[in-house]
């Protein structure tokens, strides 16, 4: 139901428009991260990330897709290095 729906970026971002989205437009900047090595495609998540930063640039939404090398795969010690890399730019 709706809990589903406004809990995932893909179909809620995609539906936006109005206000909801020039809000985003104008406040929003995002840093999509992944890497492209071990079970980024098994999980998804290379396609996903690739797919969400298509969406975002199609609705005009400030983004950055930082897709890491193919030695970086989908696992903790990976998303920690990721976390180091980009916090400082948020902090």
């Amino acid at each position: 139901g709706e809990a589903v729906y406004f809990n995932n970026p893909m179909d809620h971002v995609a539906n936006l428009t109005d206000d909801h989205l020039d809000w985003l437009r104008e406040h929003a900047s995002l840093v999509l991260v992944c890497g492209q090595g071990q079970w980024e495609d098994t999980t998804g998540a290379l396609g996903s990330t690739r797919g969400f930063g298509e969406l975002l640039a199609s609705k005009g939404i400030r983004h950055e897709v930082d897709l890491w090398g193919h030695d970086v795969p989908h696992d903790w010690p990976s998303w920690r290095r990721q976390i180091a890399h980009h916090l400082s730019r948020f902090v």
